[in-house]
């Protein structure tokens, strides 16, 4: 049973005692009184009255007893709480403002007590963990009495965390320090003052700090020591010296990384690489991580590599030398790989001699492979015991006359000016006879299909000379002629046996001819039908169509359809039809089709129907080249934005000059390419010191895709709320039309020149001092309305009609962007880039959805134009709004998520959202919305591209630890992931704006970017997740791409990773790993041959709705996929841990399971599930 304290019921101060109570009646004064009567009646009377003869007199009062009272029975060390004594006197009235107090406290090392202006009031301190009893010694009218109270006090530890436990000397470095209780959980109510110190006295410690109550963790940046070997950091609170903690580290110095190179004498593509020079000052084992420039790695102390570069090609071979404590260093030369020559020779001609035989070579299809490279020397060996070395391609050789009709096998080695040679050798008949070159082919015959496959490639001439023509035909009257390649194939119309005939011609002149026949035997079996069809879906009503089935035997009968909702099948002899719906969710059409003889096949979709409907595409990830505003951002708008291993984002930059020299260098660094190609990635640091190198640095790599959504009958949106748009009459009567075509995209320098040609205000791109940063976006609106609505909207007086409403939009509206009328000054002025006054879209912006927390800066428009044009006849109005301005894409990423509701209120309770996307992110570029709303809500079709949100990271390999962490595996064996999962925007904390942020305040989680400098480290976090769960009628489709990406390697990429030219690079195909929970709760179908994931609603994926503290997601959002490489050359093992979900079996063989590589199966098995994320706080 909990020990019951007095108090306040609300948690407040507890009050004072009452005043000391007044004198009963009848008490001292009333005595003495009686006494006096009696007296003066006795002498009166002559009655002789003795006092003595009356019973005892009342007792004197006393002090009775002290009771003592606490708010609270049990405080945190360096915690406090308030004691109240009462003194009570035996009549059981309180005494406690006319006795005088003493405290103390037993033993009174636990605590510290200090008495506040009344004496029977004390504030308690813990010095240290234990039970304590605190005593109260009052003394009223001579007697004393002690109260007592039991109070504990609840001991804690510092835990100090580096973020290396092998600090650099001399580089700073971050130290954690957590206040926990014994079981580790944190002590977020401590808010004690601490001091540090080192036994290394040179060591650059903080300062004395006090905590932020509600925490219990403070992270202290730049922390340096400067001796070698173990250091010890110790922090203790200024009051509870028993209240410790230390750091224990080792003072590590830097390896240095040093290698050579030793090319292959003959084939220089072949290198060995030895990194014996490097070396470590510390004396510490090194591992080597090697990159050879070609997506190649490699490791050890030596290691070997070959190119296949058809033509000279230099690369960048990296070292990477990692010390046994984590630190890096990295060197990089650059090798350019010559190319042996290639040989190749043709007989041209051959013919007698006199008795002897003349035979003329040609060897122009040799070459050198290198630039700059010419061939220098051509030596033959003409296989009759005789050699020649020429100079030039074309030379003769003289055969006796008794090597006619001989073989003989003639050799052609030549040579380059770089010492590279290449050979060739064939055998010739030396003749003086016309030998045609022989015919021959190999046929595959594809029955099914009624497909012939030839390949023609070992025809040869028997005298040396080369086949340049191939001609086939296919014995059913047609045929393939005059090709250059050996190979070629035919489908037949029917049944039955072809002689296919190959002709070839030699290069000789005249050219001879040979001739080769084969038959064929075609007979397509019974065939089972190949079905296909398509499902369209109308909020409760789907048409489907197998069109695009076919037979390979064309005997199609019958298309028998089940709807998957328990109605009975339909069997059609056409290929459509079409079924309503009468409960929403998902359901499974299947398509049973039959042939003349009976034989059958079947094919199976899911669609989710609903009374509303919403379907996502997610496309085109690593397919989508960054614009011009990207280098914008890094050199104009110092965010930190980097291209990995290229110079440039975009290919403009380079010739773009601003304040007169070019906004990117694409030749900064030779051995780069200029811009970004194909796979595209983005290398981030989040806001702070944006430098790579930086110790607090925590970079983020994204990839870009683009995804679209089409929605019918969205809810929250309509022609009274449209969110879009705002409402200046609210009296005027709702109308019946509203359409919106938004379209979205960021200025680059020439679009930036044209508006401000046109008097717009917005920062000049050619000046590197205007503030032109790359994020300023230029939104043109179209929107079609009603005359009603347009009044509702715009705020038309209610009283023009279609035929004069074209005066109000003259009167209130001005031509280009230099004038603005009434209307324009209300929607959003030229500021210029001043956020104080911007009209609508500002006060939308700045107030109920405000952006600073996902833009770091207020909306601030430059620019805003309108254009109204109003039918005379119909009333149908058409407006055009051309706005230029900073963070509409927060704004509109607001009213996606948001709809309706106050972000400003609720930003901090997801289930308030009325929007309609699941999740709410910003960074949206070639945006196109086309939305109609009407009474019903809202139909809209999106498309646009999304950055900073396809995620780069790092799963621990075998051994559960990562790279950086004490008892890492020799060599580390991290695993690089991409993943998708649905956040929030905000990603700063600002004092003064609201942020979805605040949801991790205290919190952590483990960052996991390749060659980060926090690379396995705890940080704050720096995303919100959310939880996204489809309902009835929605739909996602990920279309991830199939061919090799990028992965970052974070085994062999340098802590810290200069982004353009330290990260470690490997191409692979995405492979499916997991997902995050396992089971979505829905149906979610993985096709690992397409590389698709296909989800349909209503999924629950038991994520906390994010309605408050305790409801957010602790880890990763929900849900969550995660990509490892696949290296083309692994096989694959099935594992339990990375099972897609299938929540329905009736789509069988239909949707193929991924699984993963078994390069990197053993390494994930170990994984503590989750992995991404710890949450350092709790509260």
């Amino acid at each position: 049973m909990a020990e019951r304290t007095e108090g306040t019921a609300d948690g407040g101060e507890t009050p004072a005692p009452p005043p000391a109570s007044e004198p009963k009646r009848g008490g001292r004064k009333t005595l003495v009184i009686v006494i006096a009567i009696v007296i003066v009646a006795a002498a009166l009377g002559g009655i002789v009255f003795y006092l003595s003869q009356r019973g005892p007199g009342p007792a004197a009062t006393t002090l009775d007893h002290v009771t003592v009272s606490a708010a609270q029975g049990t405080i945190d060390q360096v915690g406090t709480t308030t004691l109240t004594a009462r003194a009570i006197d035996s009549n059981g009235l309180d005494e406690t403002p006319n006795a005088t107090f003493s405290w103390s406290a037993a033993p009174a090392a636990v605590v510290q007590i200090t008495v506040s202006g009344v004496p029977y009031t004390i504030t308690v301190r813990g010095l240290q963990g234990g039970s304590v009893t605190l005593s109260a010694s009052a003394t009223w009218q001579g007697s004393t009495k002690v109260g007592t109270r039991s109070l504990t006090v609840q001991a804690l530890q510092f835990q100090l965390t580096a973020s290396t436990s092998a600090p650099l000397i001399g580089q700073p470095f971050i130290l954690t320090a957590r206040a926990t209780y014994a079981n580790n959980s944190l002590a977020v109510n401590y808010a004690g003052t601490v001091t540090f110190s080192s036994d290394d006295p040179a060591a650059t410690l903080p300062p004395q700090t006090t905590f932020t109550p509600g925490t219990g963790i403070y992270v202290f940046q730049n922390v340096v020591i400067r001796k070698t070997g173990a250091v010890h950091i110790n922090i203790v609170d200024t009051v509870a010296s028993t209240l410790t903690g230390s750091a224990a580290l080792t003072g590590n110095q830097a390896p240095t990384a040093g290698f050579t190179i030793t090319p292959n004498a003959a084939d220089p593509r072949q290198i060995s690489v030895d990194g014996s020079t490097s070396s470590d000052p510390d004396g510490d084992p090194l591992t080597y991580a090697w990159t050879f420039g070609d997506g190649g790695i490699g490791s050890g102390v030596t290691a070997a590599h070959t190119y296949v570069n058809a033509f000279e090609q230099t690369y960048p071979v990296r070292l990477n030398v990692t010390d046994s404590h984590g630190a890096a260093n990295s060197t990089a030369q650059k090798y350019l790989a010559f190319v042996p020559a290639t040989a190749d020779y043709a007989v041209e001609q051959m013919n007698s001699s006199g008795s002897q035989i003349y035979v003329r070579v040609n060897a122009s299809n040799s070459a050198s492979n290198n630039a700059g490279g010419v061939l220098v020397s051509y030596d033959w060996s003409w296989g009759d015991g005789s050699t020649s070395s020429v100079a030039v391609n074309v030379t003769y050789h003289i055969y006796a006359s008794s090597y006619n009709n001989v073989q003989v096998v003639l050799g052609l080695t030549v040579h380059d000016n770089y010492s590279l040679s290449g050979a060739v050798s064939r055998n010739v008949l030396v003749t003086v006879s016309a030998v045609p070159p022989v015919a021959a082919f190999t046929q595959t015959i594809d029955n099914d299909t009624r497909t012939v496959s030839v390949d023609g490639s070992g025809s040869r001439s028997p005298i040396g000379r080369t086949i340049v023509a191939y001609n086939w035909t296919w014995g059913d009257g047609s045929w393939s002629g005059n090709l250059s390649v050996p190979r070629a194939s035919h489908t037949y119309l029917s049944d039955s046996n072809f002689t296919i005939a190959l002709t070839v011609w030699d290069s000789g002149t005249p050219s001879l001819l040979g001739v080769a026949n084969r038959v064929a035997w075609v007979q397509q079996p019974a065939l089972r039908p190949w079905v296909f069809f398509n499902a369209t879906r109308i909020l409760m009503h789907v048409a489907v169509d197998a069109s695009a089935t076919t037979d390979p035997n064309n005997n199609i009968a019958t298309y028998t359809w089940g709807w998957g909702d328990g109605s009975p099948s339909e069997i059609h002899g056409v290929p459509t039809a079409s079924h309503d719906y009468t409960v929403s969710g998902a359901h499974l059409i299947r398509l049973t089709v039959t042939d003349a003889t009976n034989l059958v096949n079947s094919t199976a979709h899911y669609v989710s129907v609903g009374t509303s409907t919403l379907d996502y595409r997610f496309y085109d990830f690593f397919d989508v080249p960054y614009g011009q505003w990207w280098d914008y951002r890094t050199t104009i708008g110092t965010y930190g934005d980097i291209p990995p291993d290229a110079n440039c984002f975009n290919a403009t930059s380079g010739t773009q000059l601003v304040s007169g020299r070019p906004l990117c260098a694409t030749n900064a660094n030779p051995s780069l390419p200029g811009s970004e190609s194909y796979p595209y990635t983005n290398w981030y640091p989040l806001p702070g010191n944006v430098h790579w190198n930086n110790p607090g640095n925590d970079p983020l790599v994204y990839a870009p895709y683009r995804f679209n959504a089409t929605a019918i009958n969205a809810p929250g949106y309509n022609l009274s709320e449209p969110v879009y748009l705002p409402v200046r009459n609210y009296a005027a009567p709702i109308g019946q039309q509203l359409k919106i075509n938004w379209y979205l995209q960021y200025l680059d320098s020439p679009t930036d020149q044209a508006l401000r040609s046109q008097g717009c205000g917005v920062y000049d791109s050619t000046l590197a001092s205007s503030g032109f940063d790359g994020f300023i976006l230029w939104s043109r609106v179209n929107v079609t309305t009603d005359l009603a609505e347009s009044k509702r909207i715009f705020g038309i007086p209610l009283n023009y009609t279609a035929g004069n409403a074209q005066s109000w939009w003259n009167a209130n509206t001005k031509a280009g962007y230099a004038n603005f009328g009434a209307l324009e000054t209300w929607f959003g002025v030229n500021t210029g880039g001043n956020p104080a006054d911007g009209g609508w879209f500002a006060k939308e912006g700045n107030g109920k959805y405000d952006v600073y927390s996902s833009f770091q800066y207020a909306y601030t428009p430059f620019c805003t134009e309108i254009v109204g044009q109003v039918d005379p006849s119909t009333g149908v109005t058409h407006v055009y709004i051309s706005h230029v301005a900073w963070a509409t894409e927060v704004l509109l990423a607001r009213w996606f998520y948001w709809g309706n509701t106050s972000y400003r209120t609720y930003y901090l309770d997801s289930t308030k959202a009325r929007g309609w996307w699941g999740m709410e992110l910003s960074w949206f570029e070639d945006m196109r919305f086309d939305a109609t709303l009407d009474a019903n809500g809202l139909d809209f079709f999106l498309d646009t591209v999304l950055q900073y949100h396809f995620e780069a990271g790092s799963f621990p390999g075998a051994d559960g630890k990562y790279r950086t962490q004490v008892g890492e595996a020799n060599p580390p064996d991290d695993v690089p992931y991409w993943t998708w999962w649905p956040v929030l925007t905000d990603y700063i904390a600002p004092n003064n704006h609201p942020t979805e942020l605040a949801r991790y305040a205290g919190k952590n989680y483990i960052h996991t970017t390749a060659g980060a400098g926090n690379y396995a480290q705890n940080v704050s976090f720096d995303y919100v997740p959310i939880t996204w769960n489809l309902k009835a009628g929605q739909m996602w489709d990920f279309e991830f791409p199939k061919g090799n990406v990028v992965f970052y390697d974070p085994n062999t990429s340098p802590i810290p990773s200069n982004p353009q030219g330290d990260l470690a690079r490997m191409f692979a195909p995405l492979q499916y790993n997991f997902t995050f929970p396992r089971s979505l709760g829905g149906v979610a179908l993985w096709n690992g041959t397409a590389n698709t994931w296909s989800i349909f609603g209503p999924t629950n994926t038991g994520g906390p709705d994010s309605s408050g503290p305790g409801q957010y997601p602790a880890v990763w959002p929900y849900p969550s996929i995660f990509f490892t490489p696949d290296p083309p050359s692994a096989s694959r093992l099935d594992a339990a841990v990375a099972s897609p979900t299938i929540e329905d079996s009736a789509a069988g063989s239909l949707f193929v399971m991924g699984v993963f590589a078994s390069d990197w199966a053993d390494a994930l098995f170990a994984v503590p599930f989750p992995a991404r994320s710890e949450i350092g706080s709790q509260g």
